[in-house]
């Protein structure tokens, strides 16, 4: 058995105005967008959570195991609205762990 290693994503929300939803909420729309894409089979096996988000810089950071880095990324671009306000989701960064994550941000 192969352990999962997991990865760290830092992302925005850009909107007209701001969007008003906790991590939970968040993670909802995440999750929908991706069982769209993806199916139930896939995203059940997912396995992502939002460790992070600041509503008022609209900033946050999601874990995920390694082998859906890229698919989670796909997801998160193609968001179109939350809580009925149009916006768009950008990855500023990934990494394997939140130290790394942190220190290329300082930079």
């Amino acid at each position: 058995m192969k352990i999962e290693r997991q990865r760290y994503i830092r992302f925005r929300i850009f909107s007209e105005r701001p969007v008003v939803a906790d991590a939970k909420e968040l993670a909802t729309f995440v999750w929908r967008q991706y069982n769209a894409l993806f199916g139930e089979i896939k995203s059940g096996k997912a396995g992502f959570w939002i460790i992070d988000y600041d509503p008022k810089v609209q900033v946050g950071t999601i874990r995920c195991a390694h082998v859906v880095q890229d698919e989670l990324v796909a997801a998160l671009t193609l968001i179109t609205s939350i809580n009925e306000v149009p916006a768009s989701v950008d990855t500023i960064r990934t990494a394997g762990t939140l130290a790394k994550l942190d220190e290329k941000a300082a930079s």
